[in-house]
């Protein structure tokens, strides 16, 4: 899946059944894929944006499992179902980056 453009990450069911759908385009082609484990190696800044910016972009998805609410992020169209936890968002929410300056002081 390496250049792939993921659009959504479904886990509604990796209870149930222990498999996660990953849907994505590659090479302009929609596919997807069911696997045991994701992991999710976007920039920080994005998933900020797409955190701050998920208010109002949760709907309920006709046609996904059992109608499970998902949730948009960013827009690129990346979209969890179901929304990641209260938990995670607030930690991302929270985690600080940019840039560290050192300074050493010379006597």
């Amino acid at each position: 899946m390496l250049g792939a453009a993921v659009t959504e990450i479904d886990y509604s069911n990796a209870d149930a059944d222990g498999k996660i759908c990953v849907s994505y385009i590659q090479a302009g082609n929609p596919t997807k894929t069911e696997c045991d484990a994701v992991v999710v190696s976007v920039p920080l800044g994005v998933l900020k944006s797409c955190i701050a910016g998920d208010s109002g972009k949760r709907d309920n998805a006709a046609g996904s499992a059992g109608g499970a609410e998902r949730v948009w992020l960013g827009e690129g169209g990346m979209r969890f179902t179901p929304p990641l936890p209260c938990g995670k968002s607030r930690v991302i929410e929270n985690m600080g980056f940019g840039l560290l300056n050192k300074v050493v002081p010379l006597a």
